[in-house]
């Protein structure tokens, strides 16, 4: 059938090829289609024809218009732009033709070749060059115009005052500077004495400066940076108040009023043939009599004596005094009486590196008061190596702590290499948005500093700052912290600890005690915050710590220590032994990180499927009373313990030592035991009122 159906077609193709009528209507066809292309590439030529026409009109009419609103405008591009135009082009051909040069003669006759080629083209354009220089010229000192007036008229300039060689400040006038001058002749007390005439000259110089000062600013700096023009017995009025009697530039006494008493008037007084003395009079706001006091002059720095040596250290008994040690940096001190800060009339300025030896002789600094832009902040900006601080007290200290700080601390922003023992903190206040390293007593400690029988008590609110610790904010390097106490609350980001807030491998804690209410975002601890391993032994923690917010490995909180960094090693030599949770660890959606000693450790590392995780192993003997039935003591919430059974045998079974030394730091309390030195008061020698260390 198949083959039948072939048959047929190939009998009808055969013919239809020999019909004659075949090849005419192949002609026709062929004839009608090259008619139709033909038209096709006619049209499509006489549009493309009429567009160039169009444009070349339009070019034409632009170009009219052009030197009709602009004439002379194609020379000038021609004259501006046409030696650019012409090197570029004469580059070119200077490439191709040393190009063929080379291929045919060599290297040496294409650089022959080009060298006159570019002589040629050099000689021949040259003529062109001025034209070009007629309007680069002209731009070229306009510009130098506007970088001249920008960089020198429209400057802010000021006055630039010095005294001394040393600038004070910046004014915007001399009608500004010679007011200021005369506020400082005003504030000037004279004894009538000769010796005691005041002469100071400030000078100014012009210079360019944003911020400038108003007279009173200037008086104030010209006043407080005329130290060697000072004399003994000399009285400075600053804002209206007698605030400083100075000698060789140095404060030696202030005096103000208070809420009972307002200071009213200061006078040099000659009673009899002795010498003078200074008058200073309050008025009592309660009983509305005066009060009139004198005082022998003229006063004198260190007035109870010393030399600055070792042997014999300088004895603190003023503001003033203190205020010598940024002078002196590498002496000895000791105070001899408590210093009430409230006296001194400005925030305190940290000693930038102090390398002497401080002795507080158990007396107090009252009411010190830090808000500094420097990166260290505290009583000293930074400690250098072998520093002794001991026997000290601060109470009432407040620091305010701001964006340029990087270390923070009562004592010091950061010590090195120090001892520093028997340094209380009493109702301290340390406060700020800003994010630093902060720590009660030193920010940061490093390379060998030993910590002995210290203690901070207060608040430490510094939301967005990480580490904070309420005895030291980070540690490394051997750093020994010994028979340490901390009561405070503490508002950190992350890394917060009750007596450490990072915590290096080198580094032990021992006989510490922590206890106030700690919160944090993450990585939190009663005892340290975030620990690299270093050994913490016979701790207490009687607090709170709260996590709000984890991070990508977890809450990371523990009633110890918030994170313990991985040991792939799996050693089993203790790292947190013998120490005892009855705090709280509390987080609105507990994790995997959050137990009652130690909160993350290797057993949260991330493991790949299959992959069996790894167990801590350097627990040993630690004890909650939050822990779950069961749980040893060498599990991450340690073994469970009651309250009632954590008697003083308890804890000796544990090796902690009762006794009144850093030896035997612990004594009995009503729950857990204490160090020695908590539960009492400090009693100030001359300043009121008592402050308890804990109440």
């Amino acid at each position: 059938m198949r083959r039948k159906r072939q048959h047929r077609w190939e009998k009808l193709w055969h013919k239809l090829l020999h019909n004659p009528i075949a090849p005419m209507v192949g002609e026709t066809l062929y004839a009608v289609g090259f008619s139709a292309e033909y038209a096709v590439v006619r049209t499509g030529r006489r549009l493309q024809h009429g567009l160039q026409r169009l444009l070349q009109t339009v070019g034409e009419l632009l170009k009219n218009i052009a030197s009709m609103a602009f004439p002379g405008a194609a020379q000038l591009l021609r004259d501006l732009f046409g030696p650019v135009v012409l090197a570029l082009r004469g580059t070119g051909a200077l490439l191709r033709h040393a190009h063929r040069v080379r291929k045919e003669n060599g290297f040496g006759a294409a650089l022959r070749a080009s060298g006159h080629f570019l002589a040629h083209g050099i000689a021949d354009n040259i003529r062109l060059v001025p034209r070009m220089a007629m309007y680069v010229l002209p731009v070229c000192a306009l510009a130098v115009m506007v970088t001249v007036f920008n960089n020198t008229i429209r400057q802010p300039y000021a006055l630039e005052v010095q005294v001394n060689g040393q600038t004070v400040g910046y004014v915007a006038n001399e009608e500004v500077f010679n007011s200021a001058l005369e506020a400082v002749q005003q504030r000037i007390n004279y004894s009538g004495a000769e010796q005691a005439r005041f002469t100071v000259e400030p000078t100014y110089s012009v210079t360019i400066a944003h911020d400038v000062m108003d007279e009173n600013g200037v008086a104030d700096a010209i006043l407080k940076n005329s130290g060697d023009q000072i004399s003994e017995g000399t009285a400075l009025y600053l804002d209206g108040e007698l605030t400083a009697v100075c000698a060789d530039g140095t404060i030696l006494r202030t005096f103000r009023g208070d809420d009972d008493k307002s200071f009213r008037t200061a006078s040099v007084v000659n009673m009899s043939d002795a010498k003078n003395e200074l008058l200073v009079a309050y008025y009592d706001n309660n009983t509305q009599d005066y009060d009139l006091n004198f005082y022998e002059l003229p006063f004198v720095k260190f007035a109870k004596g010393g030399n600055g040596s070792k042997e014999n250290p300088y004895l603190i008994s003023t503001v003033g005094d203190l205020s010598y040690m940024a002078a002196a940096p590498d002496s000895a001190y000791r105070l001899a009486a408590d210093i009430d800060m409230n006296d001194y009339n400005y925030d305190w300025t940290p000693v930038p590196t102090f390398n002497g030896s401080f002795d507080g002789a158990h007396h107090a600094i009252v009411n010190l008061s830090i808000a500094t832009n420097d990166a260290h902040a505290g009583l000293f900006g930074t400690l250098g190596e072998d520093v002794e601080v001991k026997d000290l007290v601060f109470a009432r200290p407040t620091i305010q702590v701001t964006d340029d700080n990087q270390f923070v601390g009562v004592l010091a922003g950061e010590s090195t290499q120090d001892n520093i023992s028997n340094v209380h903190v009493f109702d301290g206040q340390i406060a700020g948005e800003a994010d630093a390293t902060i720590g009660g007593i030193v920010g940061g400690s490093f390379l060998y500093t030993n910590f002995n029988d210290c203690s901070f008590q207060g608040n430490i609110n510094t939301p967005e700052a990480s580490p904070v610790g309420g005895i030291v904010g980070r540690t490394a390097t051997s750093t020994k912290i010994t028979a340490c106490a901390s009561d405070a609350e503490i508002t950190g980001y992350s890394s917060v600890g009750g007596i450490a807030g990072s915590f290096s491998a080198n580094d032990t804690i021992n006989d510490c005690h922590a206890t106030g209410k700690l919160v944090a975002a993450n990585t939190i601890g009663g005892i340290v915050g975030e620990s690299s391993r270093g050994v913490i032994d016979r701790c207490v923690f009687n607090g709170s710590v709260t996590a709000t917010e984890a991070n990508w490995s977890g809450l990371s909180a523990g009633g110890i220590v918030g994170s313990l960094a991985a040991d792939w090693s799996q050693q089993t030599t203790p790292v947190i032994s013998h120490c005892v949770s009855t705090g709280t660890v509390n987080a609105e959606e507990p994790d995997e990180t959050v137990h009652a000693i130690a909160g993350w450790t290797i057993a949260n590392e991330y493991y790949e499927d299959g992959e069996t995780p790894l167990e801590e192993k350097g627990l040993a003997s630690n004890y909650s009373t939050a822990a779950p039935e069961g749980s040893a003591d060498s599990s991450l919430d340690g073994a469970p313990v009651k309250v009632a059974d954590l008697n003083d045998d308890f804890f000796k079974q544990m090796g902690y030592a009762f006794g009144q030394d850093t030896k035997a730091p612990w004594k009995s309390a009503e729950t857990t035991p204490v160090l020695y030195f908590e539960n009492t008061l400090w009693e100030p020698t001359a300043l009121a009122p008592s402050i308890s260390a804990y109440p």
